[in-house]
């Protein structure tokens, strides 16, 4: 006779199973996200597990900041098997994903990123036939435009993304004869009073979803966290020493998945770092840093105690993109209790208070952001003061009790069953 589980949900009202579903695991700044809000769950007693179309080599333990419970962490299954565009139909997609989802047998699954997976979007509703509640999580703009993961200066997510749209070609792809559907899709998937819940990364993504789909019944914020015990203030020489590099000169630290992306401001950040190279050493850690003369590349990271320790070596961090849904690097550097010069894009306003944990400046006016770097630099005074505040704001909003938190608050609040949960509720 099998010994049931034991129950160790913090409270009765959580729900018992979660998983997560997206495209690439663990890698990426939207996996390390999805890592995180599963130690957060975790830390709830809940039991955990996840499903990617790809998982590369990456592990929740490779990651992880805190021990993982086996008996709640229930692993990363992989399904690239299941590929939309190639071999099969959507509706076989979607058979095998209802497969795979039911063997975990989850109360919730949370959908991220599907941008490199190309499945349907129909999946969402088609998961909640087999009698789960399906949230997905917006970390870009994917799922309330018809492909985009950022519009930009367009518009066309307004009104109806068409055959016209200005990066077709742009990852994610999509050919254009198809944008449209994939639109539209959207509206029915999220729309209406049986739409799937929503859970955007900001208050800004949550506007910018209600905006896009007012028809959408539930659209809450849960912003992402960190570990504050390992992010957190350290020995600024000692990590210089430990990263080689130079004690001579301030450190202004960037960060970027890959700086050849336009919108993380490689162009913007050019400049800058020629008006400034002779007054402060430059380095950055991301795909193609060492490409930008004069950044000092530190390498791609993704472990928290790595990270942290580049944060601890800098003066200043400089976020350079100019579209960005929240800013993880951003609350990572000021919960190091790093002041943060950054363009005023997105959500980033509410990580950073402008004159008080740092500055915030029009997005891509490069004098003005010299101007913030210089003045930061100038003023050891505030530096010291806007790290010591920086730190303060972020472990109380970001960190790991805070971002465990909100969850547990989401996850216990009422919501409106689709039609299959309406009759299983009771089951459960």
């Amino acid at each position: 006779m099998s010994v049931p589980p034991i129950d160790k949900r913090r409270t009765a009202d959580l729900p018992q199973r979660v998983l997560f579903v997206n495209d690439v695991g663990f890698q990426y700044g939207a996996g390390i996200a999805q890592a995180r809000q599963i130690e957060a769950l975790l830390a709830l007693g809940i039991e955990v597990g996840a499903l990617a179309w790809a998982t590369g080599e990456i592990k929740l333990e490779h990651v992880a900041t805190r021990p993982v419970d086996p008996q709640l962490w229930l692993g990363l299954r992989e399904v690239n098997g299941l590929e939309g565009d190639k071999f099969l139909s959507d509706r076989a997609v979607i058979a095998g994903l209802q497969l795979e989802v039911a063997r975990f047998n989850p109360s919730v699954v949370l959908v991220g990123n599907l941008h490199a997976a190309r499945w349907s979007l129909q999946v969402l509703p088609a998961l909640r036939e087999i009698g789960c509640r399906v949230v997905a999580f917006v970390h870009d703009a994917y799922l309330y435009t018809g492909r985009c993961a950022y519009p930009g200066n367009c518009e066309l997510y307004l009104t109806g993304c068409n055959e016209t749209c200005p990066t077709a070609d742009v990852y994610p792809q999509l050919a254009p004869p198809l944008i449209a559907g994939a639109w539209q899709l959207r509206r029915e998937v999220f729309g209406g009073a049986h739409g799937i819940e929503i859970v955007a990364n900001s208050r800004w993504s949550e506007r910018m979803f209600r905006a896009a789909v007012p028809q959408c019944p539930l659209v809450d914020t849960v912003h992402l966290g960190a570990d504050d015990r390992v992010f957190q203030p350290g020995d600024r020489s000692a990590a210089r020493r430990h990263l080689g590099l130079p004690d001579d000169k301030p450190v202004v630290l960037c960060a970027a998945v890959n700086f050849q992306e336009s919108r993380k401001g490689g162009p913007e950040l050019r400049e800058i770092i020629a008006a400034l190279r002779g007054e402060a050493t430059f380095a950055a850690f991301g795909h193609n840093a060492a490409e930008i003369p004069g950044l000092i590349g530190l390498g791609y990271h993704l472990q928290a105690h790595q990270l942290a320790t580049i944060y601890q070596a800098a003066d200043i961090y400089l976020g350079t993109a100019t579209e960005e849904a929240f800013g993880q690097t951003l609350m990572e550097a000021q919960l190091c209790g790093v002041p943060v010069v950054a363009f005023r894009t997105g959500g980033v306003e509410e990580i950073v208070q402008h004159d008080v944990t740092g500055k915030l400046v029009r997005n891509r006016d490069i004098p003005q952001t010299i101007e913030a770097i210089r003045a930061t630099l100038a003023d050891r005074s505030f530096r010291e003061r806007a790290g010591a505040q920086a730190r303060a704001h972020a472990a109380r909003s970001f960190g790991f009790e805070a971002h465990a938190h909100r969850w547990q608050a989401y996850l216990t609040q009422q919501h409106s069953p689709g039609p299959a949960e309406a009759g299983r509720g009771a089951a459960r």
